[in-house]
């Protein structure tokens, strides 16, 4: 059998999960700390947050963002170089990581981060539920979640890029006697919204 993880490999999530990573990054700052920027983080660093092993988790980066965007306000630095100070000592613990960088520099976010409240089990925080929103736009945020948005603005995922095409499919499906199947953290609807019916041709049932 074959088994495939979806974002950045069934799906080039460039300009949708990448999108609304600094989308959110820009709502949350503006709501929280009146800081305006609208491109947070470059591509560059986007993959290098990535490529530490601790930060495959979107959210996870979107939060880092904004912490980082706060210290350097407090220290009065630039936040790109903040950015990449923090890029260039990570290990793989991710959020705990960036949390116990910043004590170690001396700069308290305590208040920001009891404001944020991430990450909360019931995902009701305001960086999980402003992603969520942004991501799915209003219609799919309403069907998955049952709640109403905020934003009016199509969904991010719209701009999701299928790379996989049946072609490709079907010459593994006969390699791998059609045992082909998915595991993603990505869930069914956001899943099924993008791939539509190529997901069909996936072992959907043994997939995760």
């Amino acid at each position: 059998s074959i088994i495939f993880d979806c974002d950045g490999v069934l799906i080039d999530v460039t300009k949708s999960y990448d999108t609304t990573i600094n989308k959110t990054i820009s709502y949350v700052l503006k709501e929280i700390a009146d800081i305006t920027v609208d491109t947070p983080l470059t591509n560059e660093l986007l993959l290098s947050f990535k490529s530490t092993g601790g930060f495959n988790d979107e959210i996870d980066i979107t939060y880092a963002g904004i912490l980082c965007f706060i210290a350097a306000k407090k220290l009065n630095k630039n936040p790109t170089e903040l950015i990449s100070d923090v890029i260039n000592n990570a290990d793989d613990s991710g959020i705990t990581y960036i949390e116990n960088f910043l004590k170690k520099i001396d700069v308290d976010v305590s208040d920001v981060k009891a404001r944020l409240n991430y990450p909360s089990t019931d995902k009701n925080d305001l960086i999980h539920s402003t992603f969520d929103q942004l991501f799915f736009g209003p219609e799919l945020y309403g069907r998955v979640f049952q709640k109403e948005s905020k934003f009016s603005e199509k969904g991010f995922i719209e701009n999701d890029n299928v790379i996989v095409n049946s072609k490709l499919i079907e010459a593994l499906k006969k390699r791998f006697n059609d045992k082909i199947a998915i595991v993603t953290g990505r869930g069914f609807n956001a899943i099924s919204s993008s791939l539509k019916e190529i997901l069909n041709q996936f072992n959907v049932e043994n997939s995760v």
